[in-house]
């Protein structure tokens, strides 16, 4: 077996080995259609519309072995799709950028002319469509590839329409997929494509600009309605706080006048109490007086019977008394 054929018998086994691997991922893509994309994915590549990675496994194992770089965009609304994505992904071993974004907003990311194949699989609606085609196409090289899944789809007939108009001469290799060399548009083609794109840019422009003229004119409007709203509730915090105040006033009277009362019981009450301290004071100043009068009084008395004690008389009363309990005489009669 010459060099040649094992090369490419490596090559078959190699792709046979990533569409098993991508068929492992749930999802709506055929083998045959994974065979297509693995064999013309190169370079720099984009996928719109990636879902949980069936498509994309078998993208990013093409070019792993054959080198390039894969990019994916998808809004991936739930997050545990998201998750699942990058579960199946990640088993790839190679770089893949998720761009967690709408496709429209994920262009802008990349220079014109710098990609080598975009793969369209995500809204699959007319206007939708039309928009990724004008959107993505300037993107590519002249050589690169622009193709997208779900052509002939029952359920999808705004995307064949889509494709019909705007890329004639296009493909259809295989079950559902489309696909076009940018290459295959003449000149005045793409003339008018750029015309279109631009028409819808300046269109998109003009819609925002037209709804934020209709938003500041629903404000104007709404303006006076608030401005009277306001008022209207201004005027009945006036009237609010007029009456709080009318109410505070009238407690601080009710107030005023009991306390005036109190303060008068209050002064009366004192009166009384001077005239009982006063009383109080009078009768305290006669006890002390009649206290003195007595103390002197004691004094006075004790002072007599120490002079009645240095007196003969009461030495001689002493002994007289002394010799009656001798002779049996208790007391005095």
């Amino acid at each position: 077996m010459t060099n040649e054929a094992t090369s490419v018998m490596t090559d078959e086994i190699t792709q046979l080995s990533a569409v098993a691997q991508a068929e492992q991922v749930d999802g709506w893509m055929t083998a045959a259609e994974l065979n297509w994309l693995y064999e013309h994915a190169y370079g720099a590549s984009i996928e719109i519309g990636s879902h949980k990675g069936r498509s994309a496994t078998v993208l990013a194992l093409k070019l792993k072995q054959s080198g390039g770089q894969l990019s994916c965009v998808d809004c991936w609304w739930e997050e545990e799709i998201y998750q699942e994505f990058l579960s199946n992904i990640a088993k790839v071993d190679f770089p893949v950028s998720a761009l967690r974004m709408s496709s429209v907003q994920a262009v802008e990311q990349f220079p014109d002319q710098s990609l080598d194949f975009v793969f369209i699989d995500s809204s699959h609606e007319y206007d939708d469509t039309v928009a990724e085609i004008l959107a993505w196409l300037p993107k590519l090289r002249p050589e690169g590839l622009l193709c997208g899944h779900d052509y002939t789809h029952p359920a999808f007939p705004g995307l064949d329409r889509a494709v019909q108009e705007l890329c004639y001469g296009f493909e259809h290799p295989v079950d559902s997929i489309w696909a076009i060399r940018v290459s295959q548009f003449n000149p005045s083609h793409r003339r008018m494509f750029e015309l279109l794109r631009q028409a819808i840019i300046d269109l998109a422009q003009t819609q925002a600009q037209l709804q934020q003229t209709q938003a500041e004119y629903q404000f104007t409007q709404a303006q006076p309605q608030q401005t009277q709203a306001q008022l209207q509730q201004i005027q009945t915090q006036h009237h609010v706080i007029e009456e709080q105040l009318q109410q505070t006033q009238q407690q601080s009277t009710e107030t005023l006048q009991a306390t005036s009362v109190e303060l008068s019981q209050t002064q009366a009450e004192l009166q009384q109490a001077q005239q009982q301290l006063g009383k109080v004071q009078n009768r305290v100043q006669k006890l002390k007086a009649k206290a003195e009068h007595l103390q002197s009084q004691l004094e006075s008395s004790l002072n007599e019977i120490e002079a009645m004690k240095s007196s003969k008389f009461w030495k001689l009363r002493t002994k007289w008394v002394g010799l009656k309990r001798k002779v049996g005489f208790s007391s005095e009669k």
